[in-house]
């Protein structure tokens, strides 16, 4: 089954964009999940008014090696025909010691990538 992107494209990185610029020095992982999901919210309500359907996602805070991470997020939609639809980007690498509490970064060099379901927001229609 084909994954169509074209149409959500355009507002992905501008998305991420909003999301690194919420996030501020010293954050444990739950923050930085909790700081992204009124941007991801707000893209989901707008594809949804687009006429697609939401099925699920994923945010992703991601080592990125020797001292840093980034983070990104993956979307999938259907539309009426059944064809599926993804929009997913991933920021450029920030530095650990700055944005990432000790116990943050431990976590992160342990898992390598800490991952986060997205569900449909309970507001949007």
């Amino acid at each position: 089954m084909a994954i169509v992107t074209d149409k959500l494209i355009s507002l992905a990185p501008m998305i991420l964009e909003t999301i690194v610029k919420l996030l501020h020095p010293r954050m444990n992982l739950v923050e930085i999940a909790e700081e992204a999901s009124p941007a991801i919210d707000k893209l989901i309500k707008k594809y949804k008014n687009q006429g697609l359907k939401f099925v699920g996602g994923a945010f992703k805070i991601i080592l990125d090696n020797p001292d840093g991470f980034a983070v990104s997020y993956e979307l999938f939609f259907q539309d009426n025909e059944d064809n599926w639809h993804k929009a997913n980007n991933t920021s450029k690498k920030m530095e650990a010691d700055y944005y990432l509490t000790n116990e943050a970064w431990e976590e992160l060099k342990a898992k390598k990538i800490v991952s986060y379901d997205i569900e449909e927001p309970t507001d949007v229609s």
